[in-house]
This record gives structure tokens, C-alpha cells and sequence, in this order.
């Protein structure tokens, strides 16, 4: 004999109601009876009853999970009272207010990590307590704000704050990048959940907030590189795709660990994809997918491109970096800083292009932007750190731009200071403090002589220790 629960006594009478409300109506044709409000309110019961809840950020609001040590084996529940369960804190549950512990046996608690993509199998989109890493707390937490937009923290999740917290402070301080995080993305969206001044969208909203992308830099009169006023929406968007489309965003993250660097300089092997990115409901991959596809547009290289508009382009790739070129100039805690080299791209291509057209002109004027263009190509990471003929054509460049008048200019002289600061980091002689070693080669296995070393060793030397003013 089957047992009616309380879900299923109330889809009982619904069944019930809704034969009684047909029944009904056929009557009502030949008496004029139930009005056609009842016809509409027993049409939006039978939806409701007959479709699964479903949201579009947070998936299936109905679940059978599996809760580990528990005399149940399954618990049927939805998520606007799982918290109520004792069992699990969920996106919607509203724990923390009113008591000292949400629960009794915080470790066994299981957290809503992901949207629940399998109304069959819910348990992927829940962690327990005890075994959460870093990547699924920050999108629990994003659940969580989503859910409870305007909420305090320290109030409503004091749990959630304070592992959040404990995770930033051991990780990753507010005023140092470091270069060896492998969930560096997630770390700095982690960091804008805990401010309750940040709001946090979905992907969602986002695509349709978002009518262009914006950008990060734009260059100044002189083709300098100077902040947007959008700066700071275009890195929290990028931030948003960088765990959202981490196969078009990888190169995006600079922040890697240096122990495996110096074998070969195959960068995106070594470098890409440390992180683990988030986990979507359809709908909001799509939305992402949506502000990917502004993002490249914005990014794309006009038909015959002049040096200003290479410059620009080259430097909103930069600002975009998890660790910003600025930054990196002026932390000597980093002590390597080549950037994963878009070694296929399209900019990659055009830059290279445009450099050697000013190379094999007749006319032996030098271009200010084309210089510039040399110095930032190799800050771009295109120029291997071991060829000297190449690196010392760079000095050049820059050398060039720091007698300028132009790069004088106050507007400008920041900027002058930072390319001086960060050019011999492109290089993997910067710190070999004057000890030629016979075993450098190029990518074609052709030695660097001591002769060359020396050269490129004493105008390094000469840039890191003048100082320009």
C-alpha cells in the first residue's frame, strides 16, 4: 500500500480539483458556469504542478540529494527550505540572523556551491563544510549574494565572511600581487564578494546592462596610455569572464607559479587555465558568452591599422592581465614577469608587421609611435627573453623615448618611469648579475656568446640602476 506524503496528498486534490474543475466547465458550457478568472487560475496550477521549479542562475529548486553521514539515505526538499533541514545552507537560506551557529554540526553541513544542473543529482552542486576549497566558496558566495542582494555579511553569513576572510588573508594580500596563486581569478572575485558595497550581478544581467564593452585605457594625445573612466567596469567584467570563459580569457592570467617556467618557453601550456572557473546554468553561459563576444569586438584591428591604434590595442591587453604591467613594474617581490605570449593572434601579427615595415623603409626618420610600439611589443611578451640581437634593439627604442621631450611631458613622465622599471624583467638576464652562463640558447638552439651576453648585461645594468629624471 503506497503511503501518501504530504507532496503527494497535495498533488492528489490538485489532480483531484482540476478532473472537478473539467467536469465543471463542461457543464458550465451548457449552464454558462465557471468564469473564465477560475479557467485561468486552474491553468497556472496545473503549469506550476506539472513543471519542474527551474531558475536561471541558480538551476532546479527541487532536489533529491544524497546527505552524507545521515541515518536518510536521500532527503527530498527545495531549496527555500533546505536551510530549515539542519542540513544544508543553501543560496536561499537566510542563516546566521538570530542565532550564533546556523547549525549544530557546522562540518556536516553541506553548501550550495553551483547551480543545481541535475534535479536527479544535486550532490555536485553541494560541498560539505569541512572540505570546501577556494574556488567553491567564492561561487557559494556569489550564489549566495545573488540570492540575498542588499544583506550584510556580518550579519546574514557570518560563516561565509569569516572563511572568506581567512581564505584573503592567507593567500593573497590586498596590497601585494603574488605570482604563484593558481586560482588567482577566483581570489580577486572573492575579494569584491566581501565588500557588501559590491553588488554582484548575474551574467544575465550583465549582457544586457552592457550594450558595448568597455575599455581599459586610452592613449592621450601624445599616445600615451592613460585610465577610462570605465577602467575599473571593464577589469570587474573581465574578472566575470575570466571564470566564465576561461579558454578565451587564459591568457588573461599572468599570476603562475615561476617553479616550472624556466624549462621550456611554451607558455600556454605552463601557464593556462590554473584556475577553476564557474559553474553555469545554460542561460548564464549564454549571457557570457554574449559579453565574450562584445569584449572581442571591442578588440578587433581595423583594416590597415595605424601605430596609435596598435599601441592602444596592445595596452587594454595588458591592463587586462590578472596582475596589471603597472603593478608588476614596481613589486620586486616578483622577480620574473613574461607575459604568456599570444604568440597566433591577430595583434601579435599586425604588431610584428608594423615593426617590420618601419625596419625595411628606405627612409631612416624615426617614428616616435613605432619606437613605442618596439618597447610595448616586447613588454606584450613577443620577444624571447634570451634573444640579445632583439632585446638590444628594444633598449634602443626606449632609450630613444627617454630622451624625448614628449615622454618628459608631466602627463606622460609616469608612464616613462614604469616601461623603465619593467623592461628588464622581459629579459632572463635581468638576474644573472653579470655570470655569463655557455648553455643559453635560442629557440634554434643557437648560443648566446659571452660577447653578446656582456653587451646586453652592462646596458641592463645601466637601466636598472639610472634613474630617470
Amino acid at each position: 500500500m503506497k503511503i501518501l506524503t504530504k507532496h503527494n496528498m497535495w498533488l492528489f486534490f490538485a489532480t483531484v480539483f482540476i478532473g472537478v474543475a473539467a467536469v465543471s466547465s463542461a457543464h458550465a458550457q451548457k449552464g454558462k458556469g465557471l468564469s473564465k478568472a477560475l479557467d485561468a487560475a486552474v491553468g497556472r496550477q496545473v503549469a506550476q504542478t506539472a513543471i519542474k521549479p527551474y531558475s536561471p542562475v541558480f538551476g532546479y529548486t527541487h532536489l533529491r540529494i544524497q546527505v552524507p553521514q545521515t541515518q536518510r539515505t536521500f532527503m527530498e526538499t527545495t531549496l527555500k527550505d533546505a536551510n530549515a533541514s539542519n542540513f544544508i545552507i543553501t543560496a536561499f537560506g537566510n542563516y546566521g540572523i538570530g542565532r550564533t551557529s546556523p547549525l549544530h554540526d557546522l562540518d556536516r553541513t553541506l553548501i550550495q556551491v553551483a547551480p543545481v544542473l541535475d534535479v536527479t543529482n544535486a550532490s555536485p552542486a553541494f560541498v560539505e563544510w569541512a572540505n570546501i576549497g577556494t574556488p567553491q566558496l567564492v561561487q557559494g558566495l556569489y550564489l549566495w549574494r545573488l540570492a540575498h542582494p542588499g544583506q550584510n555579511l556580518d550579519l546574514a553569513a557570518k560563516e561565509l565572511k569569516e572563511l572568506g576572510s581567512d581564505i584573503l588573508r592567507l593567500d593573497v594580500s590586498h596590497d601585494d600581487v603574488m605570482m604563484d596563486i593558481n586560482e588567482y581569478p577566483n581570489i580577486l572575485f572573492l575579494d569584491r564578494l566581501m565588500d557588501n558595497h559590491f553588488t554582484p550581478k548575474t551574467y544575465v544581467q550583465l549582457a544586457r546592462e552592457t550594450k558595448v564593452y568597455p575599455k581599459h585605457i586610452r592613449l592621450n594625445a601624445d599616445g600615451f596610455p592613460v585610465a577610462t573612466v570605465h577602467a575599473q567596469q571593464a577589469r570587474m567584467l573581465d574578472n566575470y569572464l575570466m571564470l566564465s570563459n576561461p579558454d578565451e580569457m587564459w591568457r588573461y592570467d599572468n599570476t603562475f607559479d615561476e617553479s616550472g617556467y624556466w624549462g621550456e618557453f611554451n607558455y600556454p601550456n605552463q601557464i593556462s587555465r590554473q584556475y577553476t572557473p564557474f559553474v553555469l546554468t545554460k542561460e548564464e553561459k549564454a549571457a557570457a558568452d554574449q559579453l565574450l563576444a562584445l569584449r572581442q569586438k571591442n578588440q578587433q584591428i581595423p583594416a590597415n591599422p595605424t601605430p596609435r591604434q596598435l599601441l592602444a590595442l596592445g595596452y587594454n591587453e595588458l591592463a587586462a592581465d590578472m596582475a596589471p604591467y603597472t603593478k608588476v613594474a614596481f613589486d620586486d617581490s616578483i622577480e620574473v614577469f613574461i607575459r604568456a605570449a599570444l604568440k597566433k593572434s591577430e595583434l601579435n601579427d599586425a604588431i610584428s608587421k608594423a615593426i617590420q615595415d618601419y625596419r625595411n623603409r628606405e627612409n631612416p626618420q624615426r617614428i616616435f609611435d613605432l619606437e613605442h610600439l618596439i618597447v610595448l611589443n616586447a613588454i606584450l611578451g613577443n620577444v624571447h627573453p634570451h634573444d640579445v640581437k632583439e632585446l638590444h634593439k628594444v633598449l634602443d627604442s626606449f632609450f630613444f623615448m627617454e630622451m624625448s621631450e614628449i615622454a618628459h611631458k608631466p602627463e606622460n613622465f609616469s608612464h616613462l618611469i614604469t616601461l623603465h622599471k619593467i623592461l628588464p624583467k622581459i629579459t632572463a638576464f635581468a638576474d644573472y648579475d653579470g655570470e655569463y652562463d655557455p648553455d643559453i640558447y635560442l629557440d634554434d638552439e643557437v648560443p648566446v656568446s659571452r660577447e653578446e651576453y656582456e653587451g646586453l648585461n652592462r646596458r641592463l645594468t645601466v637601466l636598472k640602476n639610472f634613474e630617470i629624471k
